[in-house]
């Protein structure tokens, strides 16, 4: 199994779609899912893009854009998130945002 730290989960939709990054000694890597995608692919189900970014000193340096299904990094780094709670920690950072945007409107 290949190392990675540096784990991040963001949401970005109510619609349940996430962002999920991380690194390894050679990348940057983001996705994006929605939590329980890996419980639900199937026919008919379009398989997230996997963007990876080299470590350079270039800042525009090339993204490859992989099938993720294709890389077991994906579901290693996607099943850490779950387990440690990213995904609900994600949701809830977003909800309290949600919920401070309104009451900041109410207040005005």
């Amino acid at each position: 199994m290949t190392d990675f730290h540096n784990v991040k989960v963001t949401l970005h939709s109510r619609d349940g779609d996430y962002c999920l990054q991380w690194e390894t000694t050679e990348a940057r890597y983001h996705v994006w899912v929605t939590r329980d995608w890996f419980l639900r692919r199937g026919v008919g189900l379009r398989a997230p893009t996997l963007y990876k970014k080299p470590h350079n000193d270039n800042p525009h340096g090339r993204i490859s854009r992989l099938d993720a299904t294709k890389h077991r990094i994906v579901a290693d780094v996607f099943h850490h998130a779950r387990s440690a709670g990213l995904f609900t920690a994600a949701r809830e950072k977003s909800e309290a945002q949600a919920a401070n945007r309104a009451g900041s409107h109410r207040a005005m």
